[in-house]
């Protein structure tokens, strides 16, 4: 049922994206719209890296259902896009920091969350 409403939340994100990227500028929306938009990124990846984790657990693990440690790390996985896009706006044009950088936070994140679920 979560998969459910997470999907179709990524849908209706989407589609608020998609408006945003056509019908607005950066000096229109101002710097709360551009919070907005990266929070609506943020969301979006959410979704499609749950949609594409409940595959992964699926497969591997041969569960049917997801359990909360699944979408923790899917939390902290779709954080990173966001990390990303934030490199780039500072100026840092290196290909292999845009790589290694947030895949090294994300998953540091997900190594310390994995620790504190554990106590």
């Amino acid at each position: 049922m979560i998969n459910r409403l997470i999907l179709i939340l990524s849908l209706i994100v989407f589609a608020i994206i998609l408006a945003i990227l056509f019908l607005t500028s950066p000096a229109v929306i101002g710097p709360v719209g551009i919070l907005f938009f990266f929070v609506m990124v943020y969301f979006l990846s959410f979704g499609a890296v749950t949609f594409f984790m409940h595959f992964f657990v699926r497969i591997f693990f041969s569960r049917k259902n997801m359990i909360k440690k699944d979408y923790i790390k899917s939390g902290i996985i779709a954080i990173l896009p966001i990390t990303v896009l934030v490199l780039i706006a500072s100026g840092v044009r290196n290909p292999v920091i845009l790589v290694a950088g947030p895949l090294f936070l994300v998953s540091l994140n997900v190594f310390l969350f994995s620790k504190i679920n554990e106590t």
